[in-house]
């Protein structure tokens, strides 16, 4: 309802929205648009995000969850352990089969020291050092006398025990080195010697006879083994000559024993015959050093003649004068003994040393003053150190025995007990 031109009363109809303005041009109507103002950040908060942002956030929040759910959805089912039933034959059995014991991975994992894994070959000082060079694998123990190529076969009893030590763990004791099975030398030489076998055979045999009285410590064998080896003209076997490597070991082997004047010989031996060898630096600087060596024990031994010359000469005239005034000369022979017994135990010439001390041991044994005594457990100890020098083990052993039940707080007081104690055990004499 609407009031008239003379009424007061107020418009019932609500007022209509205000037209934009509109302009005529050319017989066509445009509508002209207002400036609307800016919202304020106030009046933008308060209308709320836009729909398509929100969509946009959903979006992005499902595609970094689908993977995830992907993934669970198709895990594996898991196997659940179910007891063994009657229908299913031998389960009884497998449930009661033993487990199989853990090899420990890495040197760390038993919580001990690594072992060593390979023996030390003997050589002097200021040598070059042997060339790493692999072991032969173990022999197989039957062999056929016509075939050149033999088939593949399976591994022996020998084999099979070496290769059940890797199920236990290691220890890293040096006894660990040494294969626990018999080494049955004289069957490898059997075969090396007979010529029905084939050539790369006795090849295997002769690597493994050297490498068996290396890591047993046994040098007198390994000596004679691998003079003869050096001789023969066998083929090469997994890459190695024993010829060559037995001429090697020959030398070492010679060292350790004593035998320091013939290495020199095996070693021109060996570069005339394998000049190209890449032991040959090794050979050359090992027969030089030995040379050198042999040479210093020679100038020793004449230094320690003449010193023990001179000595003699001087007890003599002593003894003399003694003699002549009527005077005992127990003395000076006391000192010449205990001289020739302390003068090559200090050069380290074993094999003087171990027979001046013996002869001043059964002449002056066991002393009366404490000088004498002092000097009596020097003479045991220097004995004793003789000894085990010349590798005679057994008698030194026995020579410690007696030492300890004659005087053994004397004994104490020396290292005769720790040289003894540092051979091997089963060592070669």
């Amino acid at each position: 309802m609407t009031t008239g031109s003379l009424g007061s009363e107020p418009d019932d109809d609500p007022p209509a929205p205000p037209t934009p303005p509109s302009r005529v041009r050319g017989g066509t109507l445009y509508v002209e648009e207002e400036d609307v103002p800016e919202p304020s950040p106030g009046h933008r908060a308060a209308r709320g995000l836009r729909p398509s942002t929100v969509l946009t956030a959903l979006l992005v929040a499902a595609g970094l969850a689908l993977p995830g759910v992907g993934a669970f959805l198709l895990r594996p089912e898991p196997v659940t352990p179910t007891a063994p039933g009657p229908s299913s034959p031998g389960a009884t059995e497998a449930s009661q089969a033993p487990r199989a014991p853990s090899i420990p991975q890495g040197p760390g994992a038993t919580g001990e020291s690594p072992a060593p894994l390979a023996a030390a070959t003997p050589g002097s000082s200021g040598t070059t050092s042997r060339p790493p060079a692999p072991l032969a694998p173990a022999r197989p123990h039957s062999v056929s006398a016509t075939s050149a190529s033999p088939a593949p076969r399976a591994a022996t009893s020998t084999q099979r025990q070496d290769l059940a030590r890797l199920d236990t763990p290691r220890t890293g004791h040096a006894s660990e080195l040494v294969p626990t099975h018999d080494f049955q030398e004289a069957e490898l030489r059997a075969l090396l010697d007979d010529p029905h076998q084939p050539a790369e055979e006795r090849s295997a045999v002769a690597l493994e006879l050297i490498d068996g009285y290396l890591i047993r410590s046994r040098p007198r064998s390994l000596a004679r083994e691998a003079e003869r080896i050096f001789r023969m003209d066998l083929p090469r076997y997994l890459g190695r000559l024993p010829a060559e490597q037995a001429g090697w070991q020959w030398m070492n082997a010679l060292g350790t024993l004593g035998h320091h004047a013939k290495v020199p010989e095996v070693g021109e031996a060996f570069l005339r015959r394998f000049p190209d060898s890449p032991l040959a630096p090794a050979v050359d600087s090992l027969a030089r050093s030995t040379a050198m060596r042999v040479a210093s024990e020679q100038r020793e031994r004449r230094e320690l003649e003449d010193s023990l010359r001179e000595l003699d000469e001087k007890l003599a005239k002593e003894r003399a004068r003694l003699e002549s005034r009527g005077e005992p000369t127990t003395r000076v022979s006391w000192e010449l003994a205990r001289e020739r017994c302390d003068r090559p135990a200090h050069e380290r010439l074993h094999d003087v040393s171990v027979v001046m001390c013996r002869s001043f041991l059964d002449a002056w044994a066991p002393g009366e003053t404490r000088e004498e005594r002092l000097a009596v457990r020097k003479a045991r100890e220097a004995e004793i150190i003789a000894l085990v020098g010349l590798r005679r083990y057994t008698e030194a052993r026995e020579r410690l025995a007696a030492f300890r039940a004659a005087d053994p707080e004397g004994e104490r007081q020396t290292i005769a007990s720790a040289i003894v104690a540092t051979i091997p055990s089963g060592a070669e004499e």
